[in-house]
């Protein structure tokens, strides 16, 4: 069997996206609700993120999860402190599935497709293109983050990563 390829936007408003030399996947990252007095939060779902990584019906020991690096940047403490949390609950969900990791840089992937100093729009332009059969999940502008992850999961396939 063909290696499977999945692909990581990280962030609650990320995604998760499975790529093969047939077929190719997409999901919204599953989140939960975070009670938090009277502002409104949420986490990633680990319990879900744990059941799409293993319910897809092939070996978990020919993915591969490619996982975008992403890196602190002028933002607040609360966000730094919710991406480090949502990177450890993908690193936790995958280690305890035995699925391999590779971390990429947004800017590896994205030179690969040319999209360095492009807007998210672009990427959904890109993966329209690259995946046809998912034109329908990829129709509005919010779904720049399944784009983002079908092109990371694309880009380690075609990096032989």
């Amino acid at each position: 069997m063909s290696k499977i390829h999945i692909g990581i936007d990280p962030g609650v408003t990320g995604a998760v996206a499975f790529i093969s030399e047939l077929w190719a996947k997409v999901y919204d990252m599953p989140v939960l609700p975070v009670p938090n007095g009277s502002r409104k939060e949420t986490r990633i779902d680990a319990e879900c993120l744990y059941a799409i990584l293993k319910n897809h019906g092939f070996s978990l020991d020919v993915c591969e999860l490619i996982l975008e690096k992403t890196q602190p940047m002028k933002d607040s403490a609360m966000t730094a402190f919710s991406m480090g949390q949502t990177r450890g609950i993908i690193l936790a969900t995958a280690s305890l599935l035995k699925i391999p990791i590779v971390h990429v840089t947004p800017p590896a992937w994205k030179k690969h497709f040319g999209l360095l100093k492009c807007d998210k729009d672009a990427s959904r332009t890109i993966a329209k293109e690259r995946f046809p059969n998912l034109m329908d999940s990829l129709q509005n502008k919010k779904d720049h983050n399944r784009a983002e992850a079908l092109l990371i999961a694309l880009y380690g396939k075609e990096k032989n990563l």
